[in-house]
C-alpha cells in the first residue's frame, strides 16, 4: 500500500514538473516573439552607409536615382533589424549649386524610400540625408590691398590720449590736425565650395519615421 502511494506520488510530481516546464517554455517563447515583433528603428535614428555612386551639386539633378549600402547592421534589443549590406534606394529631391555673388551655400538632399535586404526582399522606408556646402576665407590673388584712411586729428587724439589722458587727447588733436595715416588691411575673399561625394563616400542616413520590418526579416546576431 505504501509502495503504491509512493509511486502515485512520484508520478504526480513528475507530471507536475513537466507541466510547469512546458508552461515556462511557452511563456518564454511568447515573450521572445513579442520582443522580436516590436524590434524596430525609431524615427530620428541615424545609421552609417556609403554611396554606391557619385553625386554632386554641379552634375546631379532632382529625380536622379541614388543607392547606398549599410556599413554596419542596425540593432534593437539585441535583434538585427537591418543587416549589414542592406541597400537603401531613393532619389535626389533637392540640389543647389553654390552662388558666390549671392553668398548662397551649396545644398544637396537625398531621400530613401526602399530598403533591400541581403536576401532580396524589398521593404518600404522613409529616410533621408542632407549635405550643405561651406565657404572659406582666402587671400585675394590681386596685390591690391584695401585701405582705410584715418584723419590726423583722430590719429593725434588717440596717441595723445594714450600719452596724457584727456588733456593729452586735446593736445593730440591740435598736433595731429595736419597729419593723415593709412591703415593697410589685407585683402581676403570668401570661396564657396560645391558638394562632391564620390562613390564609396560615407553618409549618415536619418530615419524620418519608425521602420519596423516583419519578424521574419529580423534575426539574432
Amino acid at each position: 500500500m505504501l509502495t503504491c502511494k509512493l509511486v502515485a506520488s512520484t508520478r504526480n510530481w513528475i507530471c507536475t514538473t513537466v507541466a510547469s516546464l512546458a508552461l515556462a517554455v511557452a511563456v518564454g517563447a511568447e515573450a521572445a516573439s513579442a520582443q522580436s515583433a516590436a524590434a524596430s528603428i525609431t524615427a530620428g535614428t541615424s545609421i552609417s552607409a556609403q554611396l554606391n555612386g557619385a553625386v554632386s551639386t554641379k552634375a546631379s539633378r532632382v529625380g536622379e536615382k541614388v543607392e547606398a549600402t549599410l556599413v554596419k547592421g542596425a540593432k534593437h534589443n539585441g535583434a538585427v533589424v537591418l543587416p549589414k549590406g542592406s541597400l537603401l534606394r531613393g532619389t535626389i529631391t533637392a540640389v543647389r549649386s553654390a552662388d558666390p555673388k549671392r553668398k548662397v551655400a551649396a545644398h544637396l538632399k537625398m531621400e530613401f524610400s526602399e530598403v533591400i535586404l541581403p536576401d532580396g526582399r524589398t521593404l518600404p522606408a522613409k529616410a533621408s540625408t542632407e549635405e550643405t556646402g561651406w565657404g572659406e576665407l582666402y587671400p585675394c590673388r590681386k596685390r591690391m590691398l584695401a585701405t582705410v584712411t584715418v584723419t590726423g586729428a583722430l590719429l593725434g587724439a588717440g596717441i595723445g590720449g594714450l600719452a596724457g589722458g584727456r588733456s593729452g587727447a586735446v593736445v593730440g588733436v591740435a598736433i595731429g590736425g595736419g597729419l593723415n595715416a593709412v591703415i593697410v588691411v589685407p585683402c581676403v575673399a570668401l570661396r564657396w565650395h560645391e558638394i562632391e561625394l564620390r562613390k564609396g563616400s560615407p553618409i549618415f542616413v536619418l530615419f524620418n519615421q519608425d521602420f519596423e520590418p516583419p519578424p521574419s526579416a529580423q534575426r539574432k546576431p
